[in-house]
């Protein structure tokens, strides 16, 4: 994938992107620094966060893809 230049948003330890697969097609990616992350003790926010994502299917709600 490709991330384009523009920003959709900034969070607490993160920001959104927007990015482009190898088809074209646009979708929002969250990235997430490894070292804040490990430093205050976040860990298990994040993996809370992703493991709910993962299970909702929810119209109103962005559908969680991939992790890496």
């Amino acid at each position: 994938s490709d991330v384009c230049s523009s920003d959709l948003g900034i969070g607490g330890f993160s920001k959104v992107y927007l990015a482009r697969d190898y088809c074209g097609n646009l979708f929002a990616m969250k990235m997430i620094e490894k070292d804040f992350i490990i430093k205050n003790d976040k860990f298990k926010i994040v993996l809370q966060e992703k493991n709910i994502l993962s299970m909702i299917d929810h119209p109103f709600i962005n559908k969680l893809y991939e992790t890496y």
